[in-house]
């Protein structure tokens, strides 16, 4: 078995001894270190925060109805859209 340093923060944490035996085997399992099942788990965590947090805003701006120049600005293009559309050839 090979040790590798990476450089980051050494930490302590306290976990319930129940999570803490589900994660030993699972690094087991996997043959990687807890470390890293931890780094792993808090990432995918972050990121789907980052999303809610994403979605949270984009659901924000979108609350508000649409001006009247919002709207002719939407219906343009979808006219356009449209009308590219159907000038595309239709055999593949």
């Amino acid at each position: 078995m090979k040790t590798i340093h990476t450089k980051g923060m050494k930490i302590a944490i306290s976990i319930p001894d129940d999570l803490f035996r589900a994660v030993d085997r699972l690094a087991k399992l996997n043959k990687v270190s807890r470390s890293r099942i931890f780094v792993q788990a808090v990432r995918e965590h972050l990121k789907k925060m980052e999303n809610r947090h994403l979605l949270r805003s984009l659901n924000e701006a979108w609350e508000d109805p649409l001006t009247d120049d919002e709207a002719a600005t939407l219906r343009l293009g979808q006219e356009l859209s449209w009308d590219a559309i159907e000038k595309e050839p239709h055999g593949f």
